[in-house]
């Protein structure tokens, strides 16, 4: 006898309203899926970070009756929002949650994200406290102490970007969920300083008293340490290829 196929019964499915419109939500994506649409873009979005967004409410996914996520492409959107706001303007996820809250209120004006801070308030060249960097991120300033030793970094004395260590300390945050301890992570931060040892260096003879020659010498830095990130990604997915990971 020939059974026809029954659509999925889907729980706690993505609301009709809220940002972004026009957009289906209509949950047939699996994981692989939206991996598959946003990995290119974003090259280290992985299931477990997918989970990880889901379990600080920045997306949820319908499910299976059997348990399994579910995305729509409005999920996939926001996960998107998400993930460039990170990459591009350091911003943690508690502010990024709040500019999605801001847009789900006025959905049909997205341009409402003009009324809200821009990402210069939190990210840039921003300083920060430990207080402010525990209100933004959720860590405790013991991980914040631990991390900026790490780091060999001093909140109160150096020149530190606050929303660039506002992401680190999320990362760092999502890494602990996932075994690792700052401890374990010593390597990592050791290694950044290497290599801004060597940014400094292959900068030091563009840098000059004018403005312009200091803002070539910084956009060089940026070049040389975006071109440097990309390089140590893949070098750490070939040899974890080669070891079989």
């Amino acid at each position: 006898m020939r059974v026809e196929p029954r659509a999925l019964a889907l729980s706690a499915p993505s609301p009709a309203s809220g940002w972004p419109q026009g957009i289906s939500r209509q949950p047939t994506m699996s994981i692989g899926d939206v991996l598959g649409e946003l990995g290119a873009e974003f090259p280290a979005l992985s299931p477990s970070k997918l989970r990880y967004l889901e379990e600080q409410g920045l997306i949820a996914p319908a499910r299976t009756p059997a348990g399994y996520r579910k995305y729509c492409p409005a999920d996939v959107e926001r996960l998107r929002f998400v993930l460039a706001a990170q990459r591009d303007q350091y911003l943690p996820l508690r502010v990024i949650r709040e500019r999605l809250a801001a847009l789900d209120l006025s959905p049909s004006s997205p341009e409402a994200m003009a009324a809200l801070p821009g990402p210069k308030a939190v990210a840039g060249s921003t300083r920060m406290d430990a207080q402010e960097l525990a209100m933004l991120t959720g860590a405790d300033e013991a991980l914040i102490a631990e991390v900026c030793q790490a780091a060999g970094l001093d909140l109160e004395a150096d020149a530190v970007s606050g929303g660039a260590l506002a992401a680190a300390l999320e990362a760092t945050m999502a890494l602990r969920t996932l075994g690792m301890e700052v401890r374990h992570l010593r390597p990592v931060f050791q290694s950044v300083t290497r290599q801004a040892d060597l940014v400094e260096a292959a900068t030091n003879a563009r840098r000059g008293s004018r403005a312009a020659e200091r803002e070539r010498a910084a956009a060089l830095a940026r070049e040389i340490a975006e071109s440097m990130t990309q390089l140590s990604k893949a070098m750490l997915h070939v040899t974890l290829t080669h070891r079989g990971l």
